[in-house]
């Protein structure tokens, strides 16, 4: 068992002072506080940080951003422009995931882009395309109702 240490006794004069400290004391302290607490208070009110002015703004740039969507949905296999890069209509961005080959559809869209004069454009006057991925029915259609047409040219259907 632990001893319990001895108890400390204390003259009455010393107890009285400790017991009883004197009321002068304990109103000034309590004055003081008082006083700085109320003092904080004020300065909290007045000094006001940080100061915001509200205001409105419009901030305006040269060449403002343009929102880019696609019609399908995928990844990005390949990014032919790099971050701020000038562009101009009709540059190839990026190409997403696809099962067209893109040297087929850039060759489709040359071709396309290059025919002077439709009314002579035959079947055996374009290549035959195999891997145009979501293309490849729209190509097809194109193709068939090209050898309809050249079908019924032959046959002098019209005279």
């Amino acid at each position: 068992m632990k001893e319990k240490a001895p108890e400390i006794l204390y003259s009455d004069p010393v107890r009285e002072i400790i017991s009883n400290p004197p009321a002068r004391i304990i109103r000034w302290g309590t004055f003081v506080i008082a006083l700085v607490f109320l003092l904080l208070i004020i300065l909290a009110w007045i000094i006001r940080y940080p100061d915001i002015v509200p205001a409105t703004i419009e901030i305006t740039t040269q060449n403002p951003p343009v929102t880019l969507a696609t019609k399908i949905t995928g990844h990005i296999n390949k990014l032919y422009v790099s971050d701020r890069e000038r562009v101009s209509s009709g540059h190839l961005l990026a190409v997403m995931e696809t099962t067209a080959s893109i040297p087929e559809v850039e060759a489709l869209k040359l071709i396309t882009d290059t025919i002077a004069e439709p009314e002579k454009l035959n079947v055996f006057s374009i290549p035959a395309f195999s891997k145009l991925g979501e293309l490849q029915t729209y190509y097809a259609s194109f193709v068939k109702a090209l050898q309809d047409y050249d079908t019924y040219m032959q046959n002098d259907f019209w005279k």
